[in-house]
């Protein structure tokens, strides 16, 4: 009788290490998604990426281009508004923070916009 519940509890202790190193393989902890990027009139860069819940913005990505204007980084909503998740050079300026998968927008910075080329008018006195 002692050997039979010995064996049993053998059996099930290697089952639940077996279960636990699928798991541990698998990587079931972690949850992936995908970002597709709008370049928002803008070409090249790339076009998704995969994100991992809690981590950093995938790195070494490529920035879209604008004529005539300064890529200012990707954000959860339209026009630079929202949630930033990378700056103008593409790098990670925030974690992962949803847990679905959805779409970044380019900001775009027109000289005007940041102050260069404003015409100021001068009165004599």
């Amino acid at each position: 009788m002692k050997t039979r519940k010995i064996i049993t509890f053998c059996i099930a202790l290697a089952l639940m290490l077996t279960c636990a190193a699928t798991l541990a393989a698998c990587n079931l902890g972690s949850k992936t998604f995908t970002v597709t990027f709008d370049k928002q009139s803008g070409t090249g860069g790339a076009d998704s990426a995969t994100v991992t819940l809690n981590k950093t913005m995938p790195s070494g990505l490529p920035a879209p281009v604008r004529e005539g204007y300064t890529f200012g980084g990707y954000y959860a909503q339209l026009n630079g508004e929202g949630t930033q998740y990378y700056d103008a050079e593409m790098k990670s300026v925030k974690n992962w923070d949803v847990e679905a998968s959805m779409t970044l927008f380019a900001k775009w910075v027109h000289p005007t916009d940041a102050g260069v080329g404003e015409a100021t008018t001068l009165r004599k006195s």
